[in-house]
């Protein structure tokens, strides 16, 4: 049965669509400065011309160098996992992009419980205080101000910098950089011409580069020669894979495998940055995406979005709907206990480069502060 999908596309991205079609040398004459503006900065850190400014702690930049999703949020929660099974007491700074008071620091959760709500926070930044009960989550524009605020009010032994490969301002002892290893167009050209925040050459500056959403051994190959040629030597990836581990009822709140919706049809919906990949995961375990709703990521749902998708369900006679842990987040009033709506989790697993994250990780002791 074919999949029929609707999709809640914001203006500028419709904007971006048609040029893309019909003229795509104005993009590319845009690309031109965004380009050359963000090789000067990252050189004038790289030189020292501009100050980068130090926290007492370790630092860890998990980020990337194109726009969309290339799994961070998950990778955040899965190396505070890490970094606590260690025995450190983990503190995560984040933007929280998308939260109603962006202009303040705020501590989303000390370590011991949730101090706001999303919309103040943001929605990852909740959902990785969520996933992580003991980590210290907390939010601002400026990292090093945030992480010295931080450092007043909370004790921590290393900060972890939620999509913090651009924000040069602050020093970081280790830089994880994300990359979808499918993602071949998404790394062709600079935004607005294409995906890219940056040129692939500012990946010099990383500690690892990250591959996400391995599907085998030759996935990889196209994305890493063009690194190679790119960066001009040989690129030795992290490669992680994600797996659908389970589901959650939002009105019940029970747990089950995802064996329970194979051979289900389902109606599945998301606003999150690669919408594509979850429905993709979906089908890889022979669940039945009958239809699909892909909202702008960190879209912000209402009463009326939900009852738009208990519509659908209603007129196609289907009996479930499958969302992001990030989606879910933000549905949790609109939810009531008799919707067939689940949360999937997702586990993020290690395909190569287990040894050289324990060893990376090994070379810095802690140092307690505040």
């Amino acid at each position: 049965m074919a999949t029929h999908s609707h999709f809640r596309i914001s203006f500028s991205v419709q904007v971006w669509n048609w040029l893309n079609l019909y003229c795509p040398w104005i993009l590319r004459v845009f690309a031109v400065p965004v380009r050359v503006c963000t090789a000067f900065r990252r050189t004038a850190y790289r030189r020292g011309w501009f100050t980068r400014h130090r926290l007492p702690q370790l630092v860890i930049s998990v980020g990337n160098v194109t726009i969309g999703g290339t799994g961070k949020t998950p990778f955040v929660i899965w190396l505070a996992h890490r970094l606590h099974e260690a025995g450190r007491k983990v503190a995560i700074l984040s933007r929280g992009y998308g939260r109603s008071l962006s202009s303040e620091y705020l501590i989303v959760s000390d370590g011991q419980r949730l101090q706001t709500s999303w919309q103040l926070s943001g929605d990852e930044p909740f959902l990785i205080a969520q996933k992580c009960p003991w980590a210290i989550v907390a939010v601002g524009n400026d990292r090093y101000e945030l992480g010295r605020w931080v450092n007043t009010r909370c004790a921590c032994d290393c900060f972890i910098l939620d999509d913090g490969f651009q924000h040069l301002h602050l020093y970081r002892d280790l830089d994880f950089v994300l990359l979808d290893a499918g993602d071949h167009e998404g790394i062709k050209r600079v935004f607005p011409a294409g995906r890219l925040r940056e040129s692939l050459h500012s990946l010099r500056d990383a500690t690892s580069i990250v591959l996400t959403r391995i599907e085998g051994e030759l996935h990889s190959v196209p994305i890493l020669k063009k690194l190679e040629d790119t960066l001009g030597l040989a690129v030795r990836p992290i490669s992680v894979k994600f797996r659908l581990s389970s589901c959650r009822h939002l009105g019940k709140g029970i747990q089950q495998a995802m064996a329970m919706f194979q051979k289900q049809s389902v109606l599945a919906f998301s606003g999150i940055g690669n919408g594509e990949a979850f429905l993709d995961d979906l089908k890889s375990l022979d669940i039945e995406v009958v239809e699909e709703i892909r909202f702008q990521d960190h879209f912000s749902y209402s009463a009326k979005d939900m009852d738009d998708i208990r519509k659908i369900m209603k007129d196609k006679h289907i009996s479930c709907a499958l969302t992001t842990e990030k989606d879910a987040v933000k549905i949790r009033e609109w939810v009531r206990p008799d919707d067939s709506i689940w949360a999937v989790t997702l586990d993020v697993q290690l395909c190569q480069g287990e040894d050289e994250i324990t060893n990376i990780l090994s070379r810095f002791p802690a140092r307690l502060k505040g």
